[in-house]
């Protein structure tokens, strides 16, 4: 309605890789920054709530919980879950 304030949601771009894992989402994001094992928790946190949005958007669209949401580093070939 008028004042559903924060039902409409934009994403910009697009996630890079979901799946469905025992009935429940899993969200990946891959990311190419130039990390360290010390500066990648940080760096984690900076993309934590365009994650969250991917995540509540897909949720709806697809009508399943997110069971994980992954943010995974090529720099240290590792993965932070959010």
């Amino acid at each position: 309605g008028a004042d559903g304030a924060g039902e409409e949601i934009m994403l910009q771009g697009v996630v890079d890789c979901a799946f469905v894992e025992d009935g429940k989402l899993v969200i990946v994001d891959f990311k190419t920054d130039h990390v360290t094992a010390e500066t990648m928790p940080g760096r984690a946190e900076h993309y934590r709530t365009q994650l969250e949005a991917y995540a509540l958007a897909l949720g709806r669209v697809l009508d399943l919980p997110v069971g994980e949401k992954v943010l995974y580093f090529f720099h240290t070939n590792s993965t932070i879950n959010l």
